[in-house]
């Protein structure tokens, strides 16, 4: 999935469509709300690597940060040299 495409279905923009065949398969119908032990566990895991990939976005963020701030203070030093060797 593209960026795009991730930063929209994030947003509720895009939404994905689900494919059933019928007679294939056959599940009991359960209320709304009410899981099995196998579901709450793949939700807890997909809640766990959701935290870990969010904390992993916000490590990459500081480090773009200062990369930025890096990148400005080396081209304020070019500007510099530049400046005196006129």
């Amino acid at each position: 999935m593209s960026i795009v495409l991730a930063v929209a279905a994030r947003a509720g923009q895009v939404s994905r469509t689900s494919r059933t065949l019928s007679g294939v398969c056959n599940f009991t119908a359960r209320p709304p709300g009410v899981t099995t032990m196998q579901t709450d566990a793949h939700n807890m895991g997909r809640e766990e690597r959701r935290a870990l990939l969010e904390q992993r976005r916000a490590a990459v963020v500081r480090q773009l940060r200062r990369l930025a701030i890096e990148l400005t203070d080396i081209d304020r030093q070019l500007d510099e040299i530049e400046q005196s060797e006129r």
